[in-house]
């Protein structure tokens, strides 16, 4: 399935690419009830964050795409190395304050 943003800063590019790559801005999109999006591309969003916390969302590392809520019901270690890791620390003031 292939169904393009017709707006924004992903403008003509495929829904599915731009979850895979921004999944922060995907969920932005869905929670904008005013926008007009396509049914199809409501569907997949509505799949991708179905269980959606309005947590933190990860947009890199072997999490991506997930929540740290969802993250710390799955490997509440993951939690704590993420607060310890000097590249959060050091790069990621946003993420690092979600944790703490």
């Amino acid at each position: 399935m292939l169904f393009e943003l017709t707006f924004g800063k992903y403008k003509n590019k495929p829904i599915e690419e731009v979850y895979a790559s921004d999944p922060g801005y995907c969920r932005w999109i869905h929670n904008q009830p005013s926008l007009n999006i396509s049914g199809d591309i409501k569907i997949f969003l509505h799949s991708k964050f179905l269980n959606n916390d309005n947590s933190y969302l990860m947009t890199w590392g072997k999490y991506k795409g997930k929540s740290l809520k969802q993250i710390s019901r799955m490997d509440p270690n993951y939690i704590d190395w993420l607060r310890k890791s000097e590249f959060v620390i050091e790069k990621c003031p946003n993420l690092l304050k979600e944790l703490n």
